[in-house]
């Protein structure tokens, strides 16, 4: 464990962080290069997730050192929504 969890200004849902989740499964099922699966993420991302909140942390984490990155996006979700949260295609996608 870290210990370290990026906070936002206000609570999202789960749902917002599962939506986020199935936009990462989708670019992990595609047949793209790292810099090409940031490209596609960043590209759908407002269109398909909506939340600032969860774009914030998704921002974010990419000051946090790569192999730090799934556990702390995973403990900052479950400090805003207060709610256990996994998602295997961002650990893929983180490592």
């Amino acid at each position: 464990m870290t210990g370290f969890v990026i906070n936002t200004s206000s609570a999202s849902s789960i749902k917002d962080y599962n939506v986020m989740c199935g936009l990462i499964q989708d670019v992990m099922k595609l047949d793209l290069k790292p810099q090409a699966r940031l490209n596609y993420i960043n590209k759908h991302f407002d269109a398909r997730v909506g939340s600032k909140d969860v774009k914030e942390i998704y921002e974010l984490i990419f000051q946090v050192s790569s192999n730090q990155r799934y556990q702390v996006f995973k403990q900052s979700v479950e400090s805003v929504t207060n709610q256990t949260w996994t998602c295997s295609a961002l650990k893929d996608f983180f490592n």
